[in-house]
């Protein structure tokens, strides 16, 4: 990725609708020549899609947390992560080098939801410990940034 790659990829996250004559502006090439490297992008799997971004709104549909996974002995990403994605209020995970293991975004609906949410990811053969933490207040979220 060239620095013009970087700015066409900064300006679909900030917001990945725009119209493809917006992002050639925004970028400052030619129709023609942004459609081409968002084509190219996407074929080399660079880009692979487009997401929906919630609001503020949505931290009342639900109670943000994070769950800390440590592994027991010869437990492995492969053999957690599949029952661990098969929980719908889990909306990421991520392999963390040393401990925890995983560290797990939770969406639950509330506070018994959690709770439940832990003991099902406690009780995945394998699983050693699961602390779960609250998301209180977020003070800085670079994600959605232009690169």
């Amino acid at each position: 990725m060239d620095d013009v790659d970087r700015r066409l990829v900064g300006a679909l996250r900030v917001n990945p609708r725009r119209k493809i004559v917006e992002l050639a502006r925004a970028i400052g090439l030619s129709r023609t020549a942004t459609q081409a490297r968002l084509d190219r992008l996407m074929s080399s799997g660079t880009i692979v899609g487009f997401d929906v971004v919630l609001g503020s709104a949505s931290a009342t549909d639900g109670l943000p947390a994070y769950a800390l996974v440590e592994y027991g002995r010869g437990a492995t990403c492969r053999s957690i992560v599949p029952a661990i994605a098969a929980i719908p209020d889990v909306r990421f995970c991520c392999a963390m080098s040393g401990k925890p293991d995983l560290l797990v975004e939770i969406l639950a609906a509330d506070v018994a939801r959690l709770g439940a949410i832990g003991e099902e990811i406690e009780a995945i053969p394998g699983v050693e410990r699961v602390t779960t933490h609250l998301r209180l207040e977020t003070h800085l979220d670079r994600r959605r940034e232009a690169v």
